[in-house]
């Protein structure tokens, strides 16, 4: 808990110019400006209250003034973060998402097997990037 953690990717829908690498890192082949859009999917297992931190970071640097703070209320309690970034990139450059809490009952949540009704599993974490240029 005394660092940030990358939010993986390990399944991919459709991709166009836009390549996940080492499982974290979002690489664009082509120079623009993007529009990264996420939503994570937060729990925590114990009852008291914990502050998640999420921010944006280029080329292995955070990028100011991106970081927001989500509270995570109690035992069993689900939160949703969800919002979007600009970014200029160039060729080959790669942005990632961090997340931290110091609270290690907090986890970035994937569920499957629902029967009733049944429907898709929910994923953990759901990224969209689009060049917008």
């Amino acid at each position: 808990a005394a660092s940030g953690n990358a939010f993986t990717y390990n399944t991919t829908i459709d991709s166009r110019g836009v390549a996940v690498v080492s499982g974290s890192m979002i690489q664009v082949a082509n120079s623009g400006v993007y529009n990264i859009q996420f939503s994570a999917q937060l729990e925590k297992s114990s009852a008291n209250k914990e502050d998640v931190d999420i921010w944006l970071s280029k080329n292995g640097v955070g990028v100011p003034w991106s970081a927001t703070t989500i509270v995570v209320e109690g035992s069993s309690d689900r939160q949703v973060a969800a919002w979007n970034f600009f970014l200029s990139m160039d060729t080959n450059e790669f942005a990632q998402l961090y997340w931290h809490s110091d609270d290690l009952n907090v986890v970035v949540l994937a569920a499957s097997g629902h029967a009733v009704p049944s429907h898709p599993d929910i994923p953990s974490i759901i990224l969209t990037v689009n060049n917008v240029d």
